[in-house]
Formats: structure tokens, sequence, C-alpha cells
């Protein structure tokens, strides 16, 4: 698809992505109603320029703003009052975009392939847990600050055959605060709980038209609840889940056939899960656990553009793999990974974590 303007028209040519080729005659004021028409056909080419936030996997609808499969392990259990700083190293690796029935996307038969997707993020997490008590619970803060890479390439189909479209940046991405989280700790140390709101703050350049943004040029407003629970009848067994749901912001410098308008992305459930056991002593200075974990997303609300529903193009994804947990004094290192499957609407592939905490 391309633009052409003269004068007070513009002509919209629909090409090869599209299936058959057509061309409309329209006048710049029936634009974005006459285009929206046209997302549903569209809509693999521009979700793919609408990237990304940490590993921000935008394609397909919603925010996608948080980083599906950071937790795994410890989801609820906030560590004492101080302070912390976890770092986290993150991958995401994907080849194949898969479109509503879960069929990966071809260029011959969607007009729209992807060849490859890599994500490196390295997020700051800083971390206050403050000795004043509420509700029997500890009050606290924390900030992530993300450096994120991302290196993409898509096939897309034209008139004149494939043509390969590749982008590459590296930049700071959103910031994620929250300014007064609640953790909770049962009085048998078994069952913990956190709660509270996680800001997304869009930070750093935007161009709507690019293929790869680091930065999504809206706000989320996240409401997580993580749990971790250790079994009465074997506290070696730790069970646990990170559950989240997202409202977005309107993005309004999203780009439809050339053609600036806005976007509301539609609301997202989604959680980190992980069930581990703990294969040494209580008493050993060295504490190891291992187990199995991943994450499932689900957008639960149509995308809007220009005020227009987006049928059919709600994202979903799950997906599992194991992890190995190590403390040593005050350090904490969480090694995991997952595979997803069963994707709708948004790329399947594979994520790795790495992440280290100190407390001071």
């Amino acid at each position: 698809m391309w633009l052409e303007g003269k004068g007070g028209m513009l002509t919209v040519k629909v090409v090869q992505v599209f299936g058959q080729g057509k061309t409309f005659n329209l006048k710049r004021r029936e634009i974005m109603g006459k285009t929206v028409r046209l997302l549903k056909c569209c809509l693999p080419i521009m979700i793919i320029s609408s990237l990304l936030f940490f590993p921000v996997l935008g394609f397909g609808g919603g925010g996608g703003q948080y980083p599906n499969g950071s937790e795994q392990f410890f989801t609820g259990a906030v560590p004492p009052p101080g302070f912390y700083v976890k770092d986290y190293v993150y991958f995401y690796t994907a080849n194949e975009l898969k479109d509503n029935s879960g069929n990966t996307m071809k260029v011959e038969r969607d007009g729209v392939e992807l060849k490859d997707l890599d994500v490196w993020a390295n997020t700051l997490r800083l971390i206050y847990v403050s000795p004043i008590k509420f509700l029997d619970g500890f009050l606290g803060t924390h900030l992530f600050i993300p450096l994120v890479n991302v290196d993409e390439s898509v096939t897309v189909g034209t008139p004149g055959g494939p043509l390969k479209i590749s982008d590459e940046k590296t930049a700071i991405a959103n910031l994620i605060y929250n300014p007064v989280f609640w953790s909770y700790h049962s009085p048998n140390g078994l069952f913990h709980a956190v709660t509270g709101v996680d800001i997304y703050i869009p930070v750093g350049p935007y161009d709507g038209q690019d293929l790869v943004n680091i930065r999504k040029n809206f706000w989320t407003f996240e409401i997580p609840l993580g749990v971790t629970w250790f079994l009465p009848f074997n506290p070696n067994i730790e069970v646990g889940a990170k559950f989240m749901y997202d409202f977005n912001t309107k993005d309004n410098e999203y780009y439809v056939a050339g053609v600036k308008t806005d976007r509301l992305p539609g609301q997202e459930f989604h959680f980190d899960y992980g069930i581990n056991y703990a294969f040494t002593k209580k008493d050993s200075p060295v504490q190891v656990r291992a187990g199995v974990g991943g994450y499932a997303y689900f957008q639960t609300t149509d995308d809007e553009v220009d005020g227009n529903k987006v049928k059919d193009n709600k994202g979903r994804v799950f997906s599992a793999g194991p992890g190995l947990l190590a403390t040593y004094k005050k350090w904490v290192f969480d090694l995991h990974g997952s595979w997803e499957f069963e994707a709708r609407n948004r790329p399947e592939g594979f994520t790795g974590v790495f992440s280290v905490i100190y407390g001071f």
C-alpha cells in the first residue's frame, strides 16, 4: 500500500498485501473513515510498524507494554523493609507471525511474513520497601529503567514481488513506576502477596511510520497482583503467579496507510506463573530451586482506530519452560526460559530471562 497526493485528493493504492490490487480516490476529509474500513486487510503491515516496549511485542492488538515472562519465582514474595536492586537481562526471538486462526502468516498468502525478530533488554529495577505498615503489610515503591535493542526484518508483497524490510534500534524504553505498592506476609510465612498500580511512562524518540519503535507512544495503567504460596504439606514446593490487567491510553500518532490517525489499544489480562521445588536444606548457605513456569496473555477488548473497533485481531499466547533459582546471602540469581505456543495475532517464539537481585 502507498499514497499519492494531488491537491485535495489522496489516491490509496492497495497492492498485493491485500490480495487483489485496488485503487481508491478519497478526499482528505474522508480518508480516515475509509482507511479504517481497510484496516482488517492491512493490519499485519501496520501492527508490525507499531513495535515495541521492553521486549515490546507490538504485533497484533492491545498495548503489549509488559515483558511477558519476566517473573517466575517468588512472584508475590516481596523482601523485608530495605533497598534492593534487581537487574534483568531479557531476550526474545521469533520468526513466525500468527494470524487470527493460529496459522503462520506467509507473504504469498497473506502479503506479509515475519523473517526475524530479536529483542535484547537490560532493565534496572530500583526497589524500596519501607518499614511503614498498613493492614498488616508493608508499603513500598519501585522504578524500572529498561535499555532495549530491537532487530527486526519482514517480507511484504509488492507489485514487483516480495520486498524485505529491516530495521534496528537501541534506546531507553518506557519507564515503569509504581508510587506505592502493598506487600503482605502471612503470620505462618506460607502465603505472600503484593499489589499496586504500575504506570508505564512514554519516553524517547518515536516515529509512527518506522518499522521499529522502542517507545510505546501511550501510557498504560497496570494493576498487578502477585501471590506466592508455600504448600503446607511440603513447604519446599512453591506455587506462584503474577496476575495483571492493563488499561491503555490513546496513541495520537498512529498511521494507517501513511495517514496519521489515532489508536486506542485494547485492554489486556496476562499472568506469569511458576511452580518449583527447593533441593537444598534450609540451613544451607546456598539455596537452590528448580521448576517450570511461563506466561499467558489475552487481549480482552478490541483496539479502536479513529473511533472504529478492529475486529478479529485480539492477541493471545501461552508459554512454558524450565527455571532455576539460587540464593547466597544478599544475592538472588534467577534463570528461566519458555517457548510460546497457541499464539494468535502476534509472533510465536522463545523468551529467556536472567536476573540478579542484591539487597543493601
